[in-house]
């Protein structure tokens, strides 16, 4: 579940918009703006429409200055001058199943002094705060040398299709955060690379096989259909109409993969059991041991660098068509590497390698002007001293 809650031990004047901030955050996790089926008007579904007018709406009220781009991405400002601050946030969030949930993830529930909702850390919550910081800041400036400009991104979940409709329409800022992250400071963070892997199914006894919802979460979910002629050899009941296995997972982000546990992978090790007892050719067996290790290990790719850590390997989905299996993976790999390396790596494996997305790592000094000034804000209003970095 995400949650907001006060920093332990951290003293800071209570802002009189602190039930403006829980109010707003509430209202918004109340839309669940999981990416659907486009329309005309909304290109990313309509409760991601909704939850873009919602949020721009309140800047609005504000006294900010708003424009909403082609219905995917739109911003809030406030201020004069060349020099733009921006603040990078998104109001899409992922997909949920909400039996799974102790408190009902679109409602906002305030329990144990949190907010418990889909989006109320990543990336709702922080969107709210930093609309109201800006109203502070508002409130207590009388002149302005730069503009403050909150940007309010809507396909960061998925294929992040709002970032060029931007840069099409808009000036980069001079300078840009993002609070979608844990603090003090995220200065670097690791490339992105989603990718179909393809492989041939020899295996006439797998009618069906499908899991996931996407590449970047940890499938809860996969389930196979197998051939009625397995019935004695898997000690089913003839009077079976049809072998269907589900498997029951885990869900979690996918840049998080040890925090769940992989339906797919569980499927393809039960797999690789039948094989085994056929006496056929392990091409389950062999994707298993590939797949099963969250960090790459199987597939020699337990790459590490001390900026950013371990490469993070999940299977995301998998869907059966005609003679082929297809895989849908998410990786997350070290800042010191570049894509090509990882695309190298897995061809001694995959011969059917297909990219979907990918985003180059990022990486900034600590040394850096604007890190230290960062910093500097985090050590000013919490009075932590120690860092963490």
């Amino acid at each position: 579940m995400n949650g907001i809650k006060k920093k332990a031990g951290c003293k800071m004047e209570e802002s009189k918009y602190a039930k403006d901030i829980i109010q707003r955050t509430i209202q918004i996790i109340q839309i669940p703006s999981v990416k659907s089926e486009p329309t005309e008007e909304a290109p990313f579904g309509k409760d991601i429409l909704k939850v873009l007018e919602t949020t721009l709406e309140l800047c609005h009220q504000l006294g900010m200055r708003t424009t909403n781009i082609q219905n995917k991405v739109g911003y809030a400002e406030y201020g004069a001058g060349k020099e733009e601050i921006g603040i990078l946030v998104h109001l899409d969030v992922v997909p949920v199943h909400e039996e799974e949930w102790e408190y009902p993830p679109f409602q906002g529930v305030i329990a144990e002094d949190r907010i418990y909702g889909r989006g109320a850390l990543d990336d709702k919550g922080p969107a709210v705060a930093a609309i109201y910081a800006v109203k502070r800041l508002m409130d207590e400036l009388e002149q302005w040398n730069k503009r403050i400009r909150i940007i309010f991104f809507t396909d960061e979940e998925s294929s992040w299709a709002d970032v060029p409709v931007y840069l099409e329409n808009e000036k980069e800022s001079t300078f840009a955060f993002s609070p979608d992250a844990n603090f003090p400071l995220i200065y670097a963070e690791k490339g992105v690379l989603h990718l179909e892997l393809t492989i041939s199914n020899s295996h006439d006894w797998l009618i069906a096989f499908s899991g996931g919802s996407r590449p970047n979460i940890v499938p809860d979910l996969a389930v196979i259909q197998l051939s009625n002629e397995l019935k004695e050899i898997l000690e089913i009941p003839e009077e079976t109409q049809r072998i269907i296995k589900k498997f029951q997972g885990v869900a979690a982000h996918g840049s998080l993969p040890e925090k769940g546990d992989n339906a797919i992978v569980q499927s393809l090790e039960y797999l690789s059991e039948i094989e085994s007892k056929l006496g056929e050719k392990a091409v389950f067996g062999s994707l298993y041991e590939l797949f099963k290790d969250y960090h790459g290990k199987g597939l020699g790719m337990n790459f590490h660098d001390d900026a950013s850590g371990l490469l993070t390997f999940n299977v995301g989905q998998v869907r059966k068509e005609a003679q082929e299996i297809v895989f849908s993976v998410d990786i997350r790999y070290p800042v010191t590497y570049k894509k090509q390396q990882i695309l190298d790596h897995l061809s001694l494996y995959f011969s059917n390698i297909k990219e979907i997305f990918s985003k180059a790592p990022l990486y900034h000094d600590l040394k850096e002007e604007n890190m230290k000034k960062l910093l500097e804000a985090y050590h000013q209003v919490t009075g932590d001293a120690d860092n963490g970095i």
